[in-house]
Formats: structure tokens, sequence, C-alpha cells
């Protein structure tokens, strides 16, 4: 795992940089800051929400072919 995070170390840098924009956008326009965090708060809602009825199809796929139980 740790390989996996030392190869791809560009994604850190990248969200680290993102995050001190954001930051200064906040400071500078407080509004346009909270605009930005309706919006990230609205798309994160919209990914868990498609994440979470995609599981919903699958479990229900998984439990009508009558597994057995794991505890048996």
């Amino acid at each position: 795992m740790l390989y996996s995070l030392a190869r791809n170390w560009w994604w850190f840098a990248l969200r680290g940089g993102l995050a001190i924009l954001f930051g200064i956008l906040i400071v500078a326009v407080p509004s346009a800051g909270a605009l930005a965090v309706m919006w990230l708060i609205a798309a994160y809602a919209l990914a868990f929400g498609v994440v979470l009825l995609a599981l919903a199809f699958r479990l229900r796929e998984f439990a009508s072919r009558g597994t057995p139980s794991a505890t048996a």
C-alpha cells in the first residue's frame, strides 16, 4: 500500500495545492467561499447517493440468490 501511495504522490500535491487555493478564496471573497462549499457538499451528496443506490441494487441481487449465511 505504501508503494501505491508513493507512486501516486502527485495526487497529494494536487489536493494540497487545491486546498491552499480554496483557503485563499475563502479569505479573499467569503461569499464565493460559501458558494464553493455549497457546491462541494452538493456534489458529495449526489455522488454518495449514486454509490448507495448502486450498492443497494447489488445487495438486493445478492440477497435474492439465497446464499447461505456467513455464520454457518
